[in-house]
């Protein structure tokens, strides 16, 4: 009888990668593509929606994560030799885009930025201040207008907690909105509401 002899390999876990919808602090919604800028290899889905990277080599790695509706995410990981070690395990917030559908009762503060000639604004610098009834600070959020002079604020289920525990009451808790340092929109008691503006030049009407 002739021996048949198996060859034997192994494989090992280079980086582990856990997703995570910064709204809703739950797994992502929609389509999820989570790859390696410039490298074929792709990850390894288990039951428990971790992306598994397998048998990479030693050096730097570009993970990038484009979705339907989240903004796309990059992460330079390091991978060194052979040994899986706690610090290639990652968690990425994916960040609610344009298009993600909010659930009715959202605190959400999103607009259009344009100048007093209507033209839009890229990259515009916008700050989300967020103020207790006793007028002090409790938390602020910045961010810049897209390619559309658009932008977008939310506000999560933790941080509408953190909101009312620091300020003993979920009444009297102002959102101002600032462009350029200056303020340009305050409303109060948004908790629990949704909130548009819709910015045209030095106008700004809220719905």
């Amino acid at each position: 009888m002739n021996e048949i002899f198996l060859e034997k390999s192994e494989t090992k876990v280079s980086s582990v990668i856990r997703l995570v919808d910064d709204y809703s602090e739950c797994d992502p919604i929609g389509k999820v593509d989570v790859s390696l800028k410039d490298i074929e290899k792709r990850p390894i889905k288990n039951i428990s929606l971790y992306y598994v990277f397998i048998d990479l080599l030693k050096g730097i790695y570009q993970i990038q994560v484009k979705s339907d509706y989240y903004f796309d995410e990059y992460l330079n990981i390091f991978i060194d030799g052979d040994v899986f070690k706690l610090g290639n395990l990652h968690e990425i917030k994916l960040k609610p885009n344009f298009s993600y559908p909010f659930p009715n009762g959202a605190t959400v503060i999103r607009g259009t930025v344009c100048d007093v000639s209507r033209k839009i604004l890229s990259g515009a610098s916008i700050k989300v201040i967020v103020k207790g009834g006793n007028g002090n600070e409790i938390s602020n959020f910045e961010t810049e207008t897209s390619e559309n002079g658009e932008f977008l604020f939310y506000f999560n289920t933790s941080q509408i907690k953190d909101f009312i525990t620091k300020n003993n009451s979920n009444k009297g808790i102002k959102f101002e909105i600032q462009r350029n340092n200056q303020t340009i929109v305050e409303k109060e008691d948004l908790i629990s509401k949704t909130l548009v503006i819709r910015c045209d030049g030095t106008y700004y009407a809220i719905s």
